[in-house]
């Protein structure tokens, strides 16, 4: 993307923000390669430990926090100052100390008046937490049947297919679409999709399914149902559906789906090719 592109794509990004779209910010502004300001959106509408596992997914993994500079340091403080505010003590004044803010993690310890600050000076000092660490805390946390805090955590992680599953487990479906198209996952983001009504978006992401997908054939009934209730079958989609239509209907739902085919082909004039469904149902 060139300049006036990421201008205007930041400036999207920004709009979003100030709307209250708030999740559709956050991408935007990790796609633009801003974690900070993906940060800054999350933590302004409450959502600290989220904001907490996106910042501390942005620093490097094993390594001194003390030696970080610029926007790795200013993420890695940002986490520990936002672990505070959702309640995560222990984790936040390790990372200070780890920083080397001695004062601000006993400045905290004594108003929190319930964490012990031990000496953590020398070549025992602790590092950052690496990825594995952090996606065991993130699976605790679903154990435990904290759905949100994993959500956040998966996706601080950017274990996109594993925050669906919990968005979806919130009842949160279009969500969980997004999440699993962006972790590649098409079939399950178009059945998120389709469950939250956006049948549109379902129908495009299963005409990208290949052929030999397992889900190919399942996507073909439901592609011909959409197309039944718009009365209407683009070329596009008569293109994909052709190796379905040109094999045999299993089971009652596929024979719905060639019924609905042979309807939509005679209503555009394709008569025979109608008839010649029809015939193999028969």
């Amino acid at each position: 993307m060139d300049g006036a592109e990421q201008t205007r794509a930041l400036e999207r990004a920004r709009l979003l923000e100030r709307r209250g779209a708030t999740q559709e910010a956050i991408e935007a502004y990790l796609n633009l390669g801003l974690p900070e300001d993906a940060v800054r959106a999350a933590a302004s509408v409450g959502r600290f430990l989220e904001a907490a596992r996106l910042a501390l997914a942005h620093v490097p993994a094993q390594q001194d926090l003390g030696s970080l500079e610029g926007s790795p340091r200013r993420l890695a403080h940002r986490a520990a100052l936002l672990l505070l505010e959702a309640g995560e003590h222990g984790e936040a004044i390790q990372l200070l100390l780890a920083l080397g803010e001695r004062e601000q993690a006993r400045a905290a310890a004594e108003r929190l008046g319930n964490v012990q600050i031990t000496n953590f000076s020398g070549p025992g000092a602790p590092t950052m937490p690496s990825a594995g660490a952090l996606a065991a805390r993130a699976r605790a946390l679903e154990i435990d049947g904290h759905a949100e805090a994993a959500r956040a955590a998966y996706l601080a992680l950017q274990k996109y297919g594993d925050s669906a599953r919990m968005a979806l487990q919130l009842g949160r479906a279009e969500e969980a679409g997004a999440l699993y198209e962006r972790a590649g996952m098409l079939l399950e983001a178009a059945r998120c999709y389709q469950q939250a009504g956006a049948t549109e978006r379902a129908g495009e992401l299963r005409l990208r399914l290949p052929l030999t997908h397992a889900g190919y054939r399942e996507s073909c009934v439901e592609v011909l149902a959409d197309a039944t209730r718009r009365g209407a079958l683009s070329a596009r989609q008569g293109r994909w559906l052709a190796a379905f239509l040109e094999s045999d209907p299993v089971g009652a739902e596929e024979r719905r789906a060639f019924e609905q085919a042979a309807a939509l082909l005679e209503a555009h004039g394709q008569r025979d090719a109608a008839e010649e469904l029809r015939a193999r149902l028969a």
